[in-house]
């Protein structure tokens, strides 16, 4: 099963740190990632009394989808790598140092979930605001479907991705 291990996370971190700041492609798919997750935000942030579910289905198909997207993207740069011109599957890259392929698997898993624990919690705040400051009321989906949503969703489909692509 599935074991976190501490000292082989922090190889990561540092591999990351070290190699990959600066990276063009690091940088493109950071930048597409914050504006993906800043153009769906906007609209993710309305509370629900204001959506006519109905009548509004396809617009929050695509916001979704869109921050969807975003995490894809963001999932990109924890699996390909480009050295010397050449784009190479990350891990065969970082193959010689000490860590194993499952736990790089929990790396990338890890960090999709850190990047939509953060986006559902600011989701889930300011929507809270913006209901309670403004509309005088407060719905339990407006905690509920940023949950559902914004993280549970994202998070199962990074797993399904990092697994089926490791196969």
């Amino acid at each position: 099963m599935l074991k976190y291990d501490k000292s082989q996370q922090a190889v990561l971190d540092e591999f990351f740190k070290e190699e990959t700041t600066w990276y063009i492609q690091q940088v493109l798919n950071n930048f597409l990632t914050a504006l993906f997750i800043f153009i769906s935000s906007g609209i993710m942030i309305i509370p629900h009394q204001v959506w006519n579910i109905a009548e509004d289905k396809a617009m929050l198909f695509i916001i979704y989808g869109l921050y969807l997207s975003a995490i894809s993207v963001y999932g990109q740069t924890y699996t390909v790598y480009s050295e010397s011109g050449e784009v190479k599957e990350l891990y065969k890259v970082i193959r010689w140092l000490p860590v194993s392929a499952c736990q790089f698997r929990l790396y990338r898993i890890r960090k999709c979930a850190k990047l939509c624990v953060k986006c559902t919690v600011a989701i889930m705040v300011i929507r809270a605001f913006i209901a309670v400051g403004f509309m005088h009321n407060f719905c339990i989906f407006d905690l509920i479907i940023p949950v559902i949503f914004n993280l549970a969703f994202p998070v199962l489909l990074s797993m399904v991705a990092v697994f089926l692509r490791e196969r």
